[in-house]
């Protein structure tokens, strides 16, 4: 993917040979958001050449209309020129955070992260926090979700499409719930989904102390 801006540290131009550089052009920038807190956690090249923005938003005006609850998934699309095509919000009454997608094969995208809700969108929860999946289809409609983890703290980072699923990674905090195995303060948690979302089999990995992915 090509990146709309470079941005380089004054280390790495220093380190030059001392020949003067032209900087890269920005072709596009824009700011999306409303008047409370908005960010963007992830950012991805959609199938058509657009781009999906995901984050966490507490507005309820602007570009991010809708309801908002104290903060809520935000993912946005943009046309290859960065301009919005749409936006869509999602959580409960409590706080909901994406902090990774991906686009997948038939447009659309998937979207993980947090929730510290148990009501609105978010069903089946676990514990303090769970991790959460969001699965979008290519006009933002939501296809399916999934609140996944333990009794504990447990959060997801990262999102893969494989050839019939997806694998998300992030850490795990008890074992109960979706989490069998218990290695110590957090672990490392790594589960496989069908398309459906549904569970195929998850690992946790770590010592007696801290770890995560």
């Amino acid at each position: 993917m090509t990146s709309k801006a470079i941005f380089l540290s004054g280390a790495c131009l220093c380190s030059m040979s001392g020949s003067s550089q032209l900087a890269p052009a920005v072709e596009w920038q824009d700011c999306f958001g409303g008047t409370e807190q908005e960010w963007a956690g992830s950012c991805v090249m959609a199938l058509d050449g657009g781009y999906f923005l995901g984050g966490g938003t507490a507005s309820e005006d602007g570009d991010a209309t809708g309801v908002s609850h104290m903060m809520d998934f935000w993912i946005v699309k943009l046309d290859v020129n960065g301009q919005l095509l749409w936006q869509e919000k999602f959580g409960g009454d409590d706080v909901e955070s994406i902090n990774s997608l991906a686009a997948t094969s038939d447009g659309g995208c998937i979207a993980v992260g947090y929730t510290y809700s148990d009501n609105g969108d978010v069903t089946d929860s676990h514990g303090e926090a769970d991790g959460w999946v969001v699965k979008l289809d290519q006009n933002g409609s939501l296809e399916w979700q999934r609140a996944l983890g333990s009794s504990g703290l447990d959060r997801l980072y990262s999102v893969v499409e494989t050839d019939n699923g997806y694998i998300i990674a992030g850490y795990a905090e008890n074992a109960d719930g979706d989490v069998t195995v218990d290695h110590g303060s957090l672990d490392a948690w790594v589960v496989k989904l069908d398309v459906t979302g549904a569970v195929v089999w998850e690992r946790t990995y770590g010592g007696s102390s801290s770890d995560f992915a």
